[in-house]
């Protein structure tokens, strides 16, 4: 890509991942305001949480900073990890399965190609894999029924009594 536009990528690397970070300090999207207190219930419940994600270590990092959930989140599994073989390639996820050891995964995503990491991931673990779609964030309801993940959430509310039906919260 950057050599369309005649960059040396290798030569400027450092560069354009700073000016990168700078422009995504100030221009990325928040995190929904009530993925705090679900995930904080999680932990508090003694469920893991982990990230699996296409973005670099040191933006995500930052994003999840922002977002005031860096401290409820490991591993975050990014691009860096797994080089090329992003979603849907199911390396990421196993990657999580591994670092979590548990008997069922829930993997919530809010595009098709998060739905399709855990039809992937599947077949290379003993893990029960669990695909949840939300659609809050850059997916389209109407586009993730076609990836058919196990359960859809419309929002997080749904995402949070969906969670609740499991049994994953402990008792107040």
């Amino acid at each position: 890509m950057y050599a369309s536009f005649g960059i040396d990528y290798e030569k400027h690397s450092k560069r354009i991942w700073e000016l990168f970070s700078e422009h995504f300090e100030y221009h990325t999207s928040p995190l929904h305001p009530s993925i705090f207190s679900l995930l904080n219930r999680l932990v508090v419940s003694g469920i893991s949480n982990g990230v699996v994600s296409t973005a670099r270590t040191a933006p995500l990092n930052a994003d999840l900073r922002r977002g005031g959930v860096d401290s409820l989140l490991a591993p975050v599994i990014s691009h860096d990890h797994v080089g090329n073989l992003t979603k849907p390639h199911p390396l990421g996820i196993l990657l999580l399965d591994g670092a979590l050891a548990v008997d069922k995964l829930y993997f919530v995503g809010d595009l098709v190609s998060d739905i399709d990491t855990v039809h992937n991931a599947r077949p290379y673990t003993s893990t029960r894999l669990v695909s949840v779609a939300v659609g809050y964030g850059w997916g389209h309801p109407d586009v993730l029924a076609t990836a058919k993940p196990d359960v859809y959430c419309a929002s997080v509310a749904d995402l949070r009594d969906f969670f609740a039906t499991e049994k994953l919260f402990r008792a107040a």
